[in-house]
């Protein structure tokens, strides 16, 4: 969706997706006098363009054809709000044009029984347009996050309570005088040794529990 040029597209794999303007008329309607209305003063409606693929190859030429279109229209700075479980690395690797712009996550976790419907299609429009308008109101979260943490918009975790522990925790060990490492592994990154015993005694044995036989 883009906000600043008043239209969106919703692209299918062999599905359709009817009445989508009404659908989302009918949305944003619900939200009008909520505490949420006051974060989605933005166009006052946005025009959809609906396709139907045969391939999730063609719908992804779609998506960055038109994510493409977008940042050679709009010199303004501007970023992407995902929402998917895939990396980003692999997102970009699908649809390129992602790769020119900043991504920022969205976390949120679909119900597993969303598609247990008849009528899946218009579950999932609706699902889309919510989503749209809860962007804006995580977005506003983010960035009070992002000014408290000071880290950029894009590097927010799903799990913010345990990244920011570790981050205000990492700074505080900085400001003392402590080297931090990164590895793969809960092992220090000693230059390529880190599997090496590196202790001073090489006569310990490890802490084990054993079973002992009963009289």
């Amino acid at each position: 969706m883009n906000t600043a040029a008043n239209d969106a597209i919703i692209v299918g794999v062999n599905a359709d997706f009817p009445n989508v303007n009404a659908i989302y008329a009918n949305e944003k309607a619900l939200l009008e006098g909520t505490a949420a209305a006051s974060l989605l003063e933005r166009k006052p409606m946005l025009n959809f363009n609906t396709f139907q693929c045969s391939t999730n190859r063609e719908a992804e030429r779609i998506v960055n054809k038109y994510v493409r279109g977008i940042r050679e229209l709009d010199t303004q700075p501007m970023f992407m709000t995902v929402q998917t479980n895939e990396t980003s690395t692999e997102l970009v690797k699908r649809i390129p044009a992602l790769g020119d712009l900043p991504l920022v996550r969205i976390h949120s976790v679909e119900p597993s029984n969303l598609l247990s419907v008849l009528d899946w299609q218009r579950i999932v429009v609706r699902r889309i347009i919510k989503h749209y308008f809860n962007s804006f109101i995580y977005l506003h979260d983010y960035v009070e996050v992002s000014r408290y943490l000071r880290i950029p918009l894009g590097n927010i975790p799903a799990d913010l309570s345990l990244f920011a522990a570790d981050l205000f925790y990492a700074r505080n060990l900085c400001r003392h005088g402590y080297v931090l490492w990164a590895s793969p592994t809960s092992r220090p990154d000693l230059g390529g040794k880190e599997l090496d015993d590196c202790r001073i005694g090489a006569d310990w044995n490890s802490l084990c529990v054993s079973e002992q036989p009963v009289a």
